[in-house]
């Protein structure tokens, strides 16, 4: 008996043991070893993301974006001045992310459990955000569905939630929709104290959070509304296009994800138990499809490793009880969805996996000579940054910066006010663009705003933050016209009307490929504006995939064609039309009254093999005499 009791321990101890090793290799997998903050697009936007919480803007007002206030924890690029607040986050909270995922899969059977540990490891850090979307999704599942869990427990996940729900906003959907439903669960079955509890619990961690943060909770209406309108927008306006393979490997992924939640649906035992969670399976694996097959770059890869870490964690859990072994299918259908996108990535996989536990353990035993690494890489890119004439221009007066590379206004420490839709890009619906045209007209806009004018996936420069760019000249004069863009400086009395008045000059309606001739512009710009109508087959589209797209072919006085992806939200709102405007310097000479580029005929195309999803167009052309735009006389500078 002794010999058996013996053995028992040590077998319990070697368990402890490999649990405690799989843990500890899973949180070196999930640190992200932070950069220096530069002026590149990530860099700039997360950049924003510490200045917002150092100086506590209040999100929904003055912040408007897809991550809350408690976002910048997950920043890779950092400033010097959050690096020791980031180095505790990336060793307490990683650490106490992959405990979690440990106590999650004890359900699981020793096999299964191996097969889940090993998986975490390799696959998060190849899209470390489905980490914080796949713990939400277990948690829900294993912790808050069954009464009989311990209140501290339920407690614990309710404030992770809660504060995942304030990094992201998508995460934000899913652990409410989480919440929602097993507290749902609960009350159908008689535990209504516990639904209540659970409910509660989470708008009550939420609360706390959202203060902490240095928020204003009259301020949280704002930020959910203005959050729902970003990600409303997102589809329209940030999509990108996946290869043939990619999307098939993922239907396939996706189909086998919804077989399951239709079996957990379907079956008779425990209904009021069952049928939420399947809702909240089939929401999460939706959402997750979305985002990830919404703008297809290595956003894909983060469907495919989590529809592929919920397959082996799923069967067998007991709550469920349903085997479904079949689900295992998913597995190779990720692997080979994730080898079609990134077929070098997932080739250098195990390389990486190896590489990324030597880098993590070697910052975190040697600490000094990170942090020496980090302020070294951080003067190096603050001096490629300098500009000395900028700050000289503007000194300690406001400024803000039209286009997505804000660091150069903080790397060179200038004070920087930014608008609410702080990134030109994502102002990709009427309520947004009026948001910060609102700031521009207010007696709080900048004393100074630099404008780079630039675009991503290949729009008219004259889209984004459309509103705005209109508005500059009536209230800014130019200052100076350097590389870096050209710098406005505030009118000392504001223009009398709120905004230009424009007269409409045309209104039709055509299908897209059908040329439009556009008015000659009488020395002073033209404003477009926009509707397009799908079909139904295009709104199906929309709704379960992504909406397809548009493009604007404008032809110049030259006979020269400029293509441009439109953006239909945008092009509700309007933009400049004429004078064409893809160039700082086609902004600098119109902010002097000069047009350089005419337009003399537009027309409206579906992206290749998509003209089936457009049924028409109404496009209305307006001039607005307030802004005048002469012809360019040869050689003449912007």
């Amino acid at each position: 008996m002794a010999d058996e009791i013996s053995r028992l321990k040590a077998l319990r101890i070697l368990r402890i043991l490999l649990l405690a090793a799989a843990a500890a290799v899973i949180w070196l997998a999930l640190i992200d070893i932070p950069q220096p903050t530069d002026a590149s697009l990530d860099g700039a936007w997360q950049s924003v993301m510490y200045e917002a919480h150092a100086h506590h803007w209040q999100f929904g007002k003055q912040v408007i974006f897809t991550f809350g206030p408690w976002g910048f924890l997950t920043a890779h690029f950092v400033p010097p001045a959050g690096m020791m607040v980031r180095a505790v986050w990336e060793i307490a909270a990683k650490l106490a992310l992959a405990l979690g995922f440990v106590a999650l899969s004890a359900g699981l059977s020793r096999l299964r459990r191996a097969a889940f540990l090993a998986a975490l490891a390799v696959f998060l850090p190849l899209f470390l955000d489905t980490a914080s979307l796949l713990f939400i999704a277990l948690a829900v599942l294993e912790w808050l569905f069954e009464p009989e869990i311990s209140p501290a427990l339920v407690a614990a996940a309710l404030a992770a939630l809660a504060f995942l729900s304030q990094v992201k906003f998508t995460f934000c959907l899913v652990s409410a929709a989480g919440v929602g439903l097993a507290a749902l669960s609960l009350g159908m079955r008689g535990h209504w104290r516990r639904a209540a509890a659970t409910a509660g619990g989470f708008a009550a961690a939420f609360l706390i959070l959202w203060v902490a943060a240095g928020q204003n909770p009259v301020k949280l209406p704002s930020f959910l509304r203005y959050s729902w309108e970003v990600a409303m927008g997102y589809s329209g306006a940030m999509g990108l296009d996946e290869t043939m393979s990619v999307f098939l490997w993922g239907a396939g992924a996706m189909l086998l994800n919804l077989r399951f939640a239709v079996q957990l649906w379907r079956r008779g035992n425990n209904r009021a138990l069952l049928w939420p969670m399947a809702v909240f399976l089939a929401a999460a694996w939706f959402l997750a499809w979305k985002h990830g097959f919404t703008r297809a770059d290595d956003h894909v890869l983060g469907f495919f490793c989590f529809s592929l870490l919920m397959a082996l964690a799923l069967p067998g859990r007991p709550i469920l009880g349903a085997r479904a072994n079949w689900l295992y299918a998913n597995v190779a259908c990720c692997c080979a969805g994730m080898w079609c996108a990134d077929p070098g990535l997932i080739a250098q996989v195990p390389r990486l996996f190896g590489y990324h536990l030597e880098w993590s353990a070697q910052d975190l035993l040697h600490p000094a000579a990170f942090r020496r690494d980090f302020l070294r890489a951080a003067g190096q890119v603050r001096k490629a940054a300098e500009r000395p004439q900028l700050r000289a221009a503007v000194g300690g007066a406001t400024i803000d910066l039209i286009d997505y590379e804000q660091g150069i206004l903080l790397l060179n420490g200038l004070n920087y006010d930014p608008r609410p839709i702080f990134q030109s890009y994502s102002t990709y619906t009427p309520r947004l663009l009026s948001k910060n045209l609102g700031f521009y007209q207010s007696p709080n806009a900048p004393d100074f705003v630099l404008v780079r004018l630039g675009a991503i996936d290949g729009r008219l420069a004259a889209e984004d933050d459309s509103l705005v760019l209109a508005e500059i000249p009536r209230r800014y004069d130019i200052a100076s016209v350097t590389d870096d863009g050209i710098l406005f400086r505030r009118k000392a009395v504001p223009p009398p009307s709120r905004f230009f008045s424009h007269d409409q000059v045309l209104e039709t309606t055509v299908g897209l490929g059908t040329e439009i001739q556009v008015p000659p512009p009488d020395g002073c710009a033209e404003w477009l504006e926009a509707d397009f109508e799908m079909t139904r087959l295009g709104r199906l589209r929309t709704l379960f995939y992504k909406p397809p797209q548009v493009f604007l072919v404008a032809i110049d006085d030259r006979n020269r064609e400029h293509r441009f992806r439109v953006i239909p939200g945008i092009a509700a709102e309007g933009f400049l039309l004429q004078p064409l405007l893809d160039s700082p310097g086609d902004y600098a000479a119109f902010a002097r009254g000069v047009g350089r580029t005419s337009v003399s005929r537009i027309r409206f195309e579906a992206a290749p093999g998509e003209s089936e999803f457009w049924t028409q167009c109404t496009a209305r052309l307006f001039r607005i005499p307030e802004l005048p735009a002469a012809p360019a006389t040869p050689g003449s500078a912007p």
